[in-house]
């Protein structure tokens, strides 16, 4: 099943990259975190072998867009090419942050309730992403 979920992921990935520049914004992204951090909710429910599936199949298909429109997201609100690689290294090193603190993180939620409240805790941070997003920002005028 993680070989299924490496297809859909790339295929996913593949998708993405045909999104026009012009349609990805905010929304895209919080959209995009409030479908994986639902994917989170299935190990929730159940353990099968049927809902770790799903839950690997359809993690990756989000994570695929995720990953994808936010570089493009990133690299549409640079005034110029020479900043655009400054930020997307700034981005790379979040995203490797990321990768060494979850699974403390998880270590730490598993110790203290099992593996459930390590799902838990990545669904509602995924959620809380969503919402910060896909809130109203007030409009700045400028001159």
């Amino acid at each position: 099943m993680i070989a299924l979920s490496a297809v859909i992921f790339t295929a996913g990935a593949a998708v993405s990259t045909r999104i026009p520049s012009t349609r990805v914004n905010v929304r895209v992204v919080g959209a995009t975190a409030a479908v994986l951090g639902a994917t989170f909710l299935i190990p929730i429910v159940s353990f099968s072998t049927f809902a770790v599936i799903g839950f690997l199949v359809l993690g990756a298909g989000a994570r695929a867009v995720l990953n994808t429109v936010v570089y493009a997201l990133a690299r549409s609100h640079v005034p110029t090419e020479a900043l655009a690689t400054p930020i997307v290294g700034v981005m790379n090193v979040t995203w490797a942050a990321a990768a060494l603190a979850a699974p403390l993180a998880a270590g730490v939620a598993l110790s203290a309730g099992g593996a459930k409240w390590a799902f838990v805790a990545t669904a509602i941070t995924g959620f809380a992403v969503a919402v910060w997003m896909l809130r109203p920002q007030p409009r700045t005028a400028y001159a």
